[in-house]
């Protein structure tokens, strides 16, 4: 998948935008959300790296991935006080 491509070689924004259109032409693949999130969590757009990982979740309950992947991310920010407020 050219989007896991791009994140490989550190091209998120690139990569964001092929989720993006991965996302419109098949709005209910939950990878692809948590894929999109690990991107913009690299951005540090942690806001809305939180609601894509929630979305892949909610497509996909059992999605241990996207949980794991948010968990790290909370607890990371949570060591951060002042990084803590951006995404709750």
């Amino acid at each position: 998948n050219k989007g896991a491509c791009l994140f490989s070689l550190l091209k998120f924004e690139e990569a964001i935008a092929c989720y993006d259109k991965a996302i419109s032409l098949e709005p209910e693949h939950a990878a692809t959300y948590n894929n999109k999130a690990n991107a913009l969590r690299s951005l540090k757009m942690y806001r809305a790296a939180s609601q894509c990982y929630d979305k892949a979740i909610l497509l996909d309950p059992e999605n241990s991935l996207a949980k794991t992947n948010r968990e790290m991310m909370v607890k990371s920010l949570s060591a951060n006080p002042e990084a803590e407020c951006v995404i709750f």
